[in-house]
């Protein structure tokens, strides 16, 4: 039987939107029970909590139902007011940052959905996702270490960077991050010292 102050996670084990609500429940230390599911096939417990069908999907322990990991990481900084610095400026400065990371997986989801999963991918389409990625992968590399890193640990900015260099290297491996940058190696050496980093990276097989 569940534990009625456990929070419920429905995930896929390769979405990054997951990953980056999954870790965050880990550090944060809050009791989770993971559903992991496969998003093509059916569900009803998830289309109850989420119709959109989506994950990552969180029941809440008072039984309410998230879905977007946006939404959940609020709900997570209004919880325990970790997620986000509390200083205003810097508050901005990172979730900023962690738009624009989440934004360039959402252009490696699609990029992937459109090459893999029509009979004839759209050429413009392609392009478009290739150039999003590309652009934010540049402006990425130009803000400052203390955009993904605070006081020896990665932001919310810096754990979604280090989700984001995996799945980009998984989904598009020609426009994978410079593993040899100076804020790549200094984020990906951070994130892969937590297991629970290293124990969710996502595999094809």
């Amino acid at each position: 039987m569940s534990n009625p102050n456990t929070y419920r996670l429905f995930l896929s084990q390769r979405s990054p939107f997951a990953r980056r609500v999954r870790l965050a429940l880990k550090r944060l230390q809050l009791p989770v029970e993971e559903r992991i599911i496969d998003v093509f096939g059916d569900h009803p417990e998830l289309l109850a909590l989420n119709p959109l069908g989506m994950v990552p999907a969180l029941r809440t322990p008072e039984g309410f139902g998230l879905f977007d990991s946006s939404a959940i990481l609020e709900h997570l900084d209004d919880l325990t007011g970790a997620i986000w610095p509390k200083d205003r400026s810097l508050r901005v400065h990172i979730r900023s940052a962690s738009t624009l990371v989440t934004g360039m997986i959402q252009g490696t989801v699609a990029f992937f959905q459109e090459s893999s999963m029509h009979d004839a991918p759209s050429p413009f389409w392609m392009q478009d996702h290739h150039d999003t990625i590309l652009r934010a992968k540049e402006r990425i590399l130009l803000l400052p270490r203390e955009t993904w890193i605070l006081e020896g640990n990665l932001t919310q900015a810096g754990w979604d960077l280090a989700v984001a260099v995996e799945y980009l290297e998984l989904r598009m491996k020609k426009l994978a991050m410079p593993a040899t940058h100076p804020i790549i190696e200094a984020v990906m050496a951070l994130a892969r010292k937590s297991a629970d980093f290293t124990s969710s990276t996502p595999r094809l097989t």
